[in-house]
């Protein structure tokens, strides 16, 4: 941890801090014994249990990569440029996880302590829900940053954004909601099924009022198709609509990139507070909303050309954040999600492909050790640590996606810190070495190291 970011309270054995008044104390004292024993600066090898059967992040889905996609935030079988941060190799600061915190804003301090953090669109919901004439989500995304800055400057923070959906309670793009940008937003076509006229007159006007939602989807200004979408906040019920980007329009990928992505409530913001954006739905129609393509009545090769375009303005918002020392959590290769670390099964398989030395150019963002698919036990993590200071590369981070930090919502990141982020690990000194299976990497510290034939790891290193 940064030495400002110490939290107060005594410190206990191996140097954790703790809280007298809580078990916090307890809790990070027993995970890491039972994680890593240090014996006058010397680390005993630790058996992970890895168990197939217990690892379901293994199995789950995994977004494909596009190979013909002009977006590397979708064909990751290429990196995207790199950030033009400064260097850090400190543990602590390449920690990353995404957050929200639906009753109010999250807790800075807590969330100030991960070396990234992304907010979510839901952070402060309570907060901004009711504003029906203006709205403040974007503007607390932007507050809840500063909050976090003003704890630890050094943390990056980034705020959610959405590629295929434009919503009504973003500011920047509700001003723009109106029949002037019609030409943003998908629309009703014309087809053997129905006129424009027709397929308007049958899905509704878009009313909003505070009983009840005016059905699934509507006909906004125009002929613009538009869904429904209902919070509920204390007792207030408010209808907001959500519309469908179409960036085949130049003049909509130029605003979108320069107000949306760059504007006062992105990377633009007047203190400097947002880093970065996460971006839902990036790959835009039809990633969801399947329903919506019959709906309009988009052939094909139209929602292909929707697609296409969607890629390429993805990647020239990316081409800007870089320019405008930003960044995206898209770019780190892993769609909304993170790199899976190696298990027992794919060990070597796996270590080769992050040991390769082009991957020292790629920027990385693996799954954190022992998070929410291991119920939080963060035994389970070891070798995942391990494999990170093996093969990370200069940009890289290791944490948890907003999908798999959800144990860690709507209050502290307390249960998804691992105390053995806070070891000392100093700056790498060579790069990964395999010898017989057995892969390692030396540190001005103490040298990592990940035995795939026994699927044990040794971590040397001192806690701060």
């Amino acid at each position: 941890m940064h030495s400002h970011q110490r939290r107060t309270g005594s410190w206990g054995t191996l140097g954790v801090p703790c809280d007298r008044s809580s078990r916090v104390c307890a809790h990070a004292i027993d995970s890491v014994m039972r994680a890593v024993v240090l014996i006058l600066g010397v680390a005993v090898h630790i058996a992970s249990a890895g168990k197939e059967a217990g690892c379901p992040f293994c199995t789950r889905p995994r977004p494909q990569p596009e190979t013909d996609s002009p977006s590397c935030a979708l064909n990751t079988t290429r990196p995207c440029p790199l950030p033009k941060w400064k260097i850090q190799w400190n543990l602590a600061a390449s920690t990353a996880i995404g957050l929200y915190n639906a009753t109010g804003y999250f807790n800075a301090s807590d969330a100030a302590r991960w070396g990234l953090v992304s907010f979510d669109w839901n952070n402060a919901r309570s907060l901004w829900t009711h504003r029906l004439e203006k709205q403040g989500c974007e503007e607390s995304m932007v507050e809840q940053c500063r909050q976090v800055k003003e704890v630890n400057p050094f943390t990056k923070c980034f705020v959610y954004r959405n590629t295929e959906l434009a919503l009504e309670w973003m500011t920047s793009q509700h001003e723009v909601m109106d029949a002037s940008h019609a030409g943003y937003f998908l629309q009703f076509q014309a087809t053997s099924n129905g006129s424009v006229a027709e397929k308007c007159a049958a899905a509704g006007p878009c009313v909003k009022n505070t009983s009840s939602v005016s059905g699934d989807y509507c006909c906004a200004f125009g002929s613009v198709y538009a869904e429904g979408n209902t919070y509920v906040e204390k007792s207030m019920l408010s209808t907001w609509r959500q519309f469908f980007w179409d960036f085949r329009n130049e003049s909509l990928q130029s605003w979108w990139v320069n107000n949306f992505i760059l504007g006062i409530n992105g990377v633009g913001s007047s203190g400097k507070w947002v880093d970065g954006v996460f971006s839902d739905d990036c790959g835009g129609l039809p990633q969801e909303h399947e329903t919506a393509i019959s709906r309009m009545g988009y052939s094909s090769s139209e929602i292909a050309d929707i697609h296409f375009n969607t890629a390429s303005t993805w990647q020239l918002a990316m081409n800007k954040l870089v320019e405008n020392h930003g960044y995206a959590w898209q770019m780190f290769g892993n769609h909304w999600l993170t790199a899976l670390p190696p298990t027992r099964s794919n060990c070597l398989a796996r270590m080769r492909q992050l040991c390769q030395p082009a991957r020292q150019r790629w920027p990385m963002m693996m799954y954190g050790p022992g998070g929410p698919t291991w119920g939080w036990n963060h035994t389970e993590g070891n070798t995942t640590l391990s494999s990170f200071l093996i093969t990370r590369p200069p940009y890289g981070w290791i944490g948890y996606s907003i999908e798999d930090s959800r144990a860690c919502h709507d209050g502290n990141t307390e249960s998804c810190w691992n105390p053995l982020f806070d070891m000392d690990v100093g700056e790498p000194v060579g790069f990964c070495v395999e010898r017989a299976g057995v892969f390692s990497r030396a540190w001005s510290k103490g040298t990592a190291v990940l035995d795939c034939n026994t699927f044990a790891a040794v971590l040397p290193f001192a806690l701060t």
